[in-house]
């Protein structure tokens, strides 16, 4: 397990998705199997961890060999390096923000004809056989892409991401640090976690489930000196397995038994080459929003199908997304259906929708109190807050810090973000933390912090 595995080729070619997918082996040489349908997933790992070429790589080399699904894909950090080889076994691959942005709005905006076409035949979640091809949208550097769309549009995403698994869709997010300010916090609660090496244990809690923790994983002990080693925890992994170290396959390992990119890179461009996106039959919705590389779509998408050329108001406008029914609607269900299924507190009270409601007697004290404005706090109590933090971190094995660690503090006190990012600056200047790093956007921790 020390040493990288080589790819054995697609498990199940020309299968269903539906079918397990192999990733690589589990610690006691077991094969990994996995089902990937039917839920989301965040794959978390630091740089050189082996997110891309172990995770991405072996994930889309298993699903593009398989009959009804097609990869919708975007990377707009790194553009072609890393799924770029791929190119020819996607059905779209986006590395402009523009791109992307377009491509996200298509698929949203048909998640209710796919519905529809489900319910009609009597079907709650996509099946094989269905009439529909499975999608799967992979996001490389999620955080990038997710700050790339308007507020309108992250909004219309996150309720992407809660309609499209029923109507045949699986979103995968891939990402160095899962943290509050890289992730919504809506979306981490939906997603199966895979992680790859992190740098410490602050790290981990974010790419691991709780159960995960509870059991032992610990992916801090790997950084990126053991590319390829993760741990996974999903729907279909069996409990006993989601703290049991795994190890992705590799691609272009030379004859001294070392990785080699250039062989790496040769060997997935021959391995999408052998499936193509343009052999596959694919419904027509799938067609049209597809970009086909040396096939239908090339030039041009074909044209669109019927249930794009007139947006009924009950769906998703085509150009852009909205849902024009009322925007309260879905949240007034969910606070149905959360009384429909509550317990009554106290069965013995009963009232009319027309009786009286009494005054309350003059004079007497209001039937709820409320919590006061947060108190103000005088500049020596905000730096005991601040260090204490930076201690509370430290202390728990962090060893960096960014300003979206002290977000609960600015929500729950009278202490602005723009305070701790000042502070953060002074702290750094004083040599108290480390200089920040622009790429990770965090603040090193050499040493436990005192002032």
């Amino acid at each position: 397990m020390k040493h990288p595995i080589v790819w054995p080729g697609p498990s199940r070619p020309a299968h269903s998705v539906a079918d397990p997918i192999r990733l690589g082996l589990w610690q006691d040489l077991d094969e990994i199997e996995y089902t990937i349908v039917g839920h989301h997933l965040q794959i978390m790992g630091k740089t050189g961890a082996g997110k891309s070429i172990g995770g991405a790589w072996n994930y889309l080399a298993e699903v593009v060999s398989r009959a009804d699904v097609a990869v919708f894909a975007a990377d707009i950090t790194k553009g072609e390096q890393t799924l770029g080889p791929l190119r020819e076994a996607l059905h779209r691959f986006e590395t402009t923000k523009d791109g992307t942005r377009k491509m996200l709005s298509e698929l949203h905006a048909q998640v209710n004809p796919r519905t529809d076409h489900l319910a009609a035949k009597g079907l709650a979640t996509w099946k094989p056989g269905c009439g529909l091809t499975y999608w799967l949208v992979w996001l490389e550097e999620f955080p990038d892409i997710f700050d790339a769309l308007p507020d309108k549009e992250q909004e219309a995403f996150l309720s992407m991401l809660k309609a499209i698994r029923s109507a045949g869709g699986t979103i995968v997010m891939s990402l160095q640090r899962s943290d509050y300010t890289q992730m919504p916090t809506l979306a981490r609660g939906q997603l199966a976690k895979m992680c790859f090496g992190v740098d410490n244990t602050q790290d981990a809690s974010f790419g691991l489930s709780e159960a995960q923790q509870d059991a032992g994983a610990r992916p801090e002990l790997w950084a990126s000196k053991q590319p390829g080693m993760a741990y996974l925890d999903a729907p279909s992994i069996p409990d006993g397995r989601i703290a049991l170290p795994l190890r992705t396959y590799a691609w272009g390992i030379d004859t001294a038994g070392n990785f080699d990119d250039r062989q790496a890179s040769q060997a997935m461009r021959a391995h999408a080459a052998a499936h193509p996106a343009a052999a596959k039959t694919v419904d027509t919705t799938t067609a049209w929003l597809s970009r086909l590389t040396g096939g239908p779509g090339a030039l041009g998408a074909p044209a669109a199908p019927a249930a794009l050329d007139a947006p009924r108001h009950d769906r998703p406008d085509n150009a852009t997304g909205h849902d024009h029914r009322d925007e309260s609607e879905e949240d007034m269900q969910n606070v149905t259906g959360e009384y429909l299924s509550t317990d009554d507190p106290d069965p013995g009270v009963r009232a009319g929708i027309d009786d009286e409601i009494p005054d309350i007697d003059d004079g007497g004290p209001p039937p709820i109190t409320f919590t006061g404005p947060p108190r103000q706090m005088t500049n020596e109590e905000r730096g005991a807050v601040l260090m204490a933090r930076l201690h509370q971190i430290y202390d728990a094995g962090g060893r960096e810090v960014g300003t979206g660690d002290f977000k609960d503090l600015w929500e729950s006190t009278d202490i602005s973000r723009a305070w701790f990012q000042k502070q953060m600056k002074r702290l750094s200047a004083a040599g108290i933390i480390g200089p920040y790093d622009d790429d990770r956007q965090r603040y090193p921790l050499p040493q436990r912090p005192a002032a």
